[in-house]
């Protein structure tokens, strides 16, 4: 899997994590710019490490429109990557639920209960990624951004 990684993720932009069971809400922005030309199926965004002991309780995704076509077509799976960091290991989406949005600029996907990635373990670290499921019909990254806004609190175990 070819992927780019956040600041996030690489460290230079660490998330802030809860010191207890109240809900703390911390984002991890992805610079679109940073995939280059365009996302193909497989390709993925490593956006941030959950340490263990940190539970995942919601999340929201918005992002700019990167699939300028009158019908977008890229999509992608959200979740927590494999240990190898090539595929995703618990979903916490249907694959390709995370679409380009078309008009509003603006996808706000977020969990239903079944989704609540609480099924991670919790006892190892995480690594958060999308998984490219679809590329885009006409991919239009330059100047785009996305956040990842994840609900996070202590574990309580």
């Amino acid at each position: 899997m070819a992927s780019f990684r956040t600041a996030a993720h690489l460290g230079t932009r660490p998330l802030p994590l809860p010191e207890d069971a109240s809900l703390t809400s911390v984002s991890a922005d992805i610079n679109w710019e940073d995939a280059g030309a365009g996302i193909a199926i497989g390709n993925g965004v490593k956006i941030a490490d959950i340490p263990p002991g940190v539970d995942v309780v919601d999340w929201k995704f918005l992002s700019d429109d990167i699939d300028s076509n009158g019908t977008p077509t890229v999509a992608f799976t959200l979740g927590t990557l494999d240990t190898a960091g090539t595929a995703i290991a618990t979903a916490w989406t249907a694959a390709g639920a995370i679409t380009s949005p078309q008009t509003s600029g603006v996808n706000v996907p977020t969990t239903t209960t079944a989704q609540v990635p609480f099924v991670s373990s919790r006892t190892a670290q995480r690594t958060v990624g999308l998984v490219a499921t679809a590329a885009a019909a006409t991919a239009a990254f330059t100047g785009k951004r996305a956040t990842l806004i994840l609900g996070l609190r202590a574990g309580l175990y």
